[in-house]
């Protein structure tokens, strides 16, 4: 698919790459929105139970759907770990992150790797080179093919491994800095974020066992058709009606309610949103929500589900884990909390139940997924160990 140029994160492979080596899902991928859009009011929207692509038993979790039984505020026990989407443009897990070079350039167009700087200040996928014995360097030259950085091709600098780095950040415990020994006993230090990036990079070499995914990724970019319609090349209308198409309306509110209410508020467990309702994806796993009652009426609105008795009008803050810098040792950096407010009805039936619901915010999230931990294969296979080192607190 031809992308366009956008603020975004994401994985790009050759043709040849993503058959034989990498298997991203779905191509996910990070971005930032670049702009706003025509408003389109509460009158412009489908009210409607959801479909079969919506539905909360895609996510696989036993869900209750009782308005009255799901809690209004709820946060993780333990907050998901950050820290980077180790970018394209910087060799991905082949940056030499803890050099002290002057030149920042220096930490990823380095001609040799494993060579010309101390252990400790080589990249992350350097380190698990050594550590396994591979004096090639092999997996590092793998690295650096993937990321294209010795090409011609300009890399935007939100290309990176987003997609694989929100999963780790709930699947895995924070881990701290360890040293261990090479199979030719030389010392090998891994810093926490060393950890973090090879744990990413295993999500995405390693094809998840079990992925759910409710909602449809919506392929329009907004920001594109707000400049056609000021150009007039669109009208109003047409611009109104390629934003209700139904890949860019869901997720379903209603779905999302109960999803995040029970993932959060019953089973202590993250998820992943894609934050941006259009083109643009922004991965990110949420921590915890609070949410407020701002209308209760009877009835239904027009297009809402059939069995409709009332319609409850709520004010969600949703609580994400954002990308933070590198670190050396364990930490939980402040910083890697951000918030986004959704604003939406669901629709309620005779019984109390969530049967649908529609969006009342431009904000939306566009799609919800999680995934399984892959096993520990080849050739991330010693990873186990250092994982389970680097955890030992």
């Amino acid at each position: 698919m031809e992308k366009k140029t956008i603020k975004n994160c994401s994985l790009k492979t050759t043709k040849g790459q993503a058959k034989s080596l990498f298997k991203p899902l779905l191509f996910l991928y990070c971005a930032s929105i670049i702009g706003t859009i025509l408003a389109v009011g509460p009158s412009d929207l489908q009210a409607s139970g959801w479909n079969s692509g919506n539905s909360p038993s895609k996510m696989k979790l036993f869900t209750r759907n009782f308005f009255k039984l799901l809690p209004l505020k709820a946060f993780l026990k333990e907050r998901p770990w950050s820290g980077d989407y180790w970018p394209t443009h910087k060799g991905g897990v082949s940056y030499r992150w803890a050099s002290p070079a002057r030149n920042e350039k220096n930490k990823w167009m380095y001609k040799n790797p494993g060579k010309g700087v101390v252990p400790r200040n080589l990249s992350p996928i350097e380190k698990y080179d050594l550590y396994v014995g591979n004096k090639n360097f092999d997996l590092t030259k793998l690295e650096r093919e993937r990321t294209g950085i010795f090409t011609e091709r300009k890399i935007p600098e939100w290309e990176g491994l987003c997609h694989s780095w929100a999963p780790a950040t709930f699947l895995y415990e924070n881990p701290q800095m360890i040293t261990v020994e090479s199979p030719e006993g030389k010392e090998i230090t891994f810093y926490s974020s060393d950890i973090k990036a090879l744990l990413t990079y295993h999500l995405h070499f390693n094809e998840a066992p079990k992925t759910k995914f409710l909602g449809s990724r919506c392929n329009l970019d907004f920001s594109e058709l707000e400049k056609e319609y000021k150009k007039g090349l669109i009208s109003k209308e047409d611009l109104e009606a390629m934003m209700r198409m139904p890949e860019c309306e869901d997720t379903n509110a209603g779905a999302f309610h109960v999803v995040l209410t029970n993932f959060i508020g019953r089973k202590n467990r993250s998820f992943i949103i894609d934050k941006t309702r259009d083109l643009e994806v922004w991965n990110q796993p949420v921590y915890g929500y609070e949410s407020k009652i701002l209308e209760e009426r009877k009835g239904a609105s027009e297009g809402a589900h059939p069995k409709t008795h009332k319609e409850i009008t709520l004010e969600t803050v949703v609580y994400y884990i954002a990308e933070v810098p590198q670190t050396f040792e364990l930490s939980v950096d402040p910083n890697s909390i951000e918030a986004i407010t959704f604003t939406y009805t669901l629709e309620i039936d005779l019984l109390g139940r969530i049967i649908g619901g529609s969006w009342l915010s431009y904000e939306r999230p566009d799609f919800i997924w999680t995934q399984n931990k892959p096993s520990f294969k080849e050739p991330f296979k010693e990873l186990k160990r250092l994982y389970k080192l680097s955890t030992s607190y």
